[in-house]
């Protein structure tokens, strides 16, 4: 169990190949969607998934897409200014 957060850290990195501020980032954001589904599903009704629902989830995609989309470019602008 002590070895899970490691790994998960390095799964970011390897899989996602995030840099340690966007392994930071992700890891933020996807827990604070799970807290507001979470949340959401315990006040929620019966009724089957609301609005607030399903626009915290494609929220939450749209987030995590742009945390990997400013990473990569973080990534271009620094290779760039080493070059110089």
């Amino acid at each position: 169990m002590r070895r899970l957060p490691h790994r998960y850290w390095t799964w970011l990195g390897r899989t996602l190949h995030l840099t340690r501020g966007g392994r930071v980032l992700f890891t933020v954001v996807a827990a604070l969607g799970l807290v507001g589904v979470v949340g959401d599903d315990t006040t929620g009704g019966v009724d089957g998934p609301n609005l607030a629902a399903i626009l915290g989830f494609y929220v939450l995609l749209l987030t995590l897409l742009a945390v990997l989309g400013l990473d990569w470019m973080f990534r271009a602008v620094h290779s760039g200014a080493r070059r110089l």
